[in-house]
């Protein structure tokens, strides 16, 4: 899959015992984590995290696609919901 828009980001893969899952973390230029993607074992969720008003609907438009191929189902094999069906929050509270 191409590179995020603008390759202004990067990304990384990374579990999380506590959470019981795998994300996609989007990452800055700056090394901040701007958006995720969680793929939830435990309760078979996926969730959408923004934290930057970098993260446009254009870059959604290429994270949740890509997020889907590299997470691809949950640990016992069962597929992802379709990415039209993931909850998508946005705190842009922070300074990310």
């Amino acid at each position: 899959m191409a590179l995020p828009p603008s390759g202004q980001f990067t990304t990384q893969i990374a579990s999380d015992i506590h959470r019981d899952g795998l994300g996609v973390e989007l990452l800055s230029s700056s090394g901040s984590i701007v958006a995720e993607v969680f793929r939830c074992d435990r309760d078979k969720t996926v969730r959408v995290s923004c934290w930057s008003n970098s993260v446009t609907d254009d870059v959604l438009a290429w994270l949740l696609p890509y997020s889907a191929e590299q997470l691809s189902c949950f640990e016992n094999g069962a597929p992802l919901p379709g990415i039209n069906t993931w909850p998508i929050y946005r705190d842009l509270n922070t300074n990310a």
